[in-house]
């Protein structure tokens, strides 16, 4: 997510359009030229920028969280982000209260 983004934009983003836009892209199999050229069409820069923002950062999740496409990314978390694994070992070793 770029700071151009709006609060609207980012809450467009979040919402059933934006989710099934996502999941649209997700069942073609991936991005084609005429998928992307049909978002921008329909949508302003922005948001087509914000959701093929989130479809490359999804794509790239899928190796640390296996619901990566339920999810949402920015940049930074995702390059930070710990695999699942390596999370639930680190839990492990604190006592459950």
């Amino acid at each position: 997510m770029n700071s151009d983004s709006s609060l609207d934009d980012i809450r467009w983003l979040i919402g059933s359009e934006a989710a099934g836009l996502l999941d649209q892209h997700r069942a073609s199999g991936g991005s084609s030229v005429g998928a992307v050229r049909e978002l921008k069409r329909a949508h302003s820069d922005a948001r087509a920028h914000l959701l093929l923002e989130q479809v490359e950062f999804r794509r790239r999740a899928v190796a640390k969280f296996p619901q990566a496409e339920r999810m949402f990314f920015l940049p930074q978390a995702l390059q930070q982000a710990m695999d699942l694994h390596v999370a639930r070992y680190k839990a492990a070793r604190f006592p459950a209260t």
